[in-house]
């Protein structure tokens, strides 16, 4: 992570911030006052974590480090620009969905459609730890990473819920979308060659004013550059680092 290098002071970042959250329809038990206190809250990760993986209205959205999705239950069905449920090729209908249901939309699961309401419960998700499983950090309990928040979390200079905030944006944006996950992985890969080399303290503000650049709550033009130019390169980078 080559240039934007940043000042470090440690006492301008361990201070409590609001989180923004993201769109109404995926926020945690879909409203986004609920989420920005589920983020804020006491919560130890894990409870946090199990939180977000058991709201029906977020799991689908949440990739726990599984390409082809496994771990997600809920598979949200797509529906026309008039609300009428597309229903997918090969898909059973389960007994008593209602299709076009815009206060209870149909999901699928395993092959079969139901009503949000009536689906099954989901699937449990890997457990997550403080390592991140298969990686060097956890995010939202997927086997990738925000390794640079969890860096920063483990040295003091951010609370919980700076991470938080930066899980759910990352999780409303760019989880399971193709260039979302090579983002990802470019910076995960730059991320662990800052902390090895020791020198990951040098970004934390950067990573600070990249997450409130892409959440809206500082948007300059100085912030544009910035955040273009490094998702620029962590998109190009995951390109090439396929298994970061």
């Amino acid at each position: 992570m080559s240039g934007f290098q940043t000042t470090y002071d440690p006492s301008t970042y361990n201070t409590q911030v609001a989180p923004v959250a993201g769109p109404d329809a995926i926020a945690y038990g879909g409203n986004l006052a609920e989420e920005t206190g589920l983020i804020t809250s006491g919560l130890s990760d894990e409870e946090f974590f199990a939180a977000l993986e058991s709201d029906p209205t977020l799991d689908p959205y949440i990739n726990y480090g599984s390409s082809n999705n496994d771990n997600d239950s809920y598979t949200p069905v797509s529906t026309t620009s008039s609300g009428a449920t597309v229903i997918p090729t090969g898909t059973t209908i389960a007994t008593g969905t209602v299709l076009n249901s815009a206060s209870d939309p149909v999901v699928n699961v395993g092959g079969t459609l139901y009503n949000q309401s009536n689906a099954p419960a989901p699937a449990p998700a890997p457990a997550p730890s403080n390592d991140g499983g298969n990686d060097s950090d956890n995010d939202s309990g997927d086997s990738g990473g925000c390794v640079v928040a969890t860096h920063a979390v483990n040295s003091g200079a951010f609370t919980p819920s700076m991470k938080r905030e930066a899980v759910v944006w990352c999780m409303h944006n760019l989880h399971d979308k193709w260039w979302g996950e090579a983002i990802r992985r470019g910076y995960r890969h730059l991320g662990r060659k800052k902390i090895e080399q020791g020198k990951a303290h040098e970004h934390y503000q950067e990573f600070r004013n990249y997450i409130d650049f892409a959440s809206g709550k500082k948007r300059t033009i100085k912030g544009a550059i910035h955040f273009a130019a490094r998702t620029v390169q962590f998109f190009a980078v995951g390109l090439v680092k396929g298994d970061a």
